[in-house]
């Protein structure tokens, strides 16, 4: 039944005329019903080929026709924007070569050790380089030279980790909002962030026990802004996705450990199952091998 759920899709998109190219105009037509399914690198993943939050990795996405990235920033003393999930430089970065002593804005002192993203400026950043275990020479992306090459090749999840209006939505009025969806933890700020911007949100609900109360307290938060809920292959069910087209919200399915590890382990079946589930789109580590199940 699932095979030919995905041949149908298959079918579906070549009667379209689908191609990721021509699709890639707005977050809403994207996600409009009777779309093909939209892939997303998570983190702008390639599967190892490149670091996490990397140039390369976005490239990667774009030569392969994934839909859509997310890609996390924080930002920098000087009031920048990379692309980074973790807030030491240290977790993915060689800061602790480059500036052994710390952060020169701190002076040497105890704290600057910490290499904080925020402790650093634009240019001392430029010069690090991001860990890669195949040897690669990455720099550390700022956000708009990611936004400038995203910008009409791939549609955007922005991983807000920390920011200020005053500095972040400046840079974002270069760019066009309607590919570009908002994510962050901190709920209260990103709706008046998004409400600011102009860009829609979307939220996580992989942890909530209950989906269906998850999904309302959303739509309380977020009203209009709210376009795409992310919940787990064990949490969606028909119900729930009919719920959330009645609110015009969008469903994502998350690749965990059942659906990414299995295809690491060269088990096709969990990813197989979750396409055929009815999601709107679907979050991997290993874009390209989602985009080879669906003939794409």
């Amino acid at each position: 039944m699932i095979g030919r759920s995905l041949v149908f899709m298959a079918g579906v998109a070549s009667l379209l005329g689908f191609t990721p190219a021509s699709a890639q105009n707005t977050i809403d037509n994207r996600l409009a019903p009777g779309q093909p399914p939209v892939i997303i690198a998570y983190r702008s993943e390639s599967g190892g080929i490149a670091p996490e939050n990397s140039l390369a990795g976005i490239q990667y996405a774009i030569d392969r026709d994934v839909d859509m990235v997310e890609f996390c920033t924080r930002p920098t003393l000087d009031g920048g924007y990379i692309l980074m999930h973790y807030p030491y430089l240290t977790d993915t970065t060689n800061v602790a070569e480059v500036f052994p002593d710390g952060a020169p804005a701190l002076g040497g002192r105890a704290l600057a050790r910490r290499h904080m993203t925020f402790d650093y400026t634009l240019e001392e950043i430029a010069r690090l380089r991001l860990k890669d275990p195949e040897g690669g020479n990455h720099p550390v992306p700022t956000l708009d030279a990611a936004l400038d090459l995203s910008q009409g090749r791939l549609l955007v999840i922005l991983h807000l980790q920390r920011w200020d209006d005053a500095t972040l939505l400046p840079l974002l009025e270069r760019y066009d909002g309607s590919n570009i969806l908002f994510f962050s933890d901190d709920r209260t700020k990103l709706k008046k962030t998004a409400a600011a911007a102009g860009i829609g949100v979307t939220d996580n609900l992989t942890r909530e026990a209950d989906v269906f109360r998850g999904l309302e307290k959303l739509i309380e938060m977020y009203g209009p802004w709210l376009r795409m809920v992310e919940v787990t292959s064990r949490q969606l069910t028909p119900a729930f996705l009919e719920t959330a087209q009645t609110h015009g919200v969008r469903v994502m399915l998350r690749g965990d450990r059942h659906e990414d590890g299995g295809l690491w382990q060269g088990d096709t079946g969990p990813w197989r199952d979750a396409l055929g589930s009815g999601a709107a789109a679907f979050m991997t580590r290993h874009p390209d091998k989602v985009l080879k199940l669906l003939e794409r």
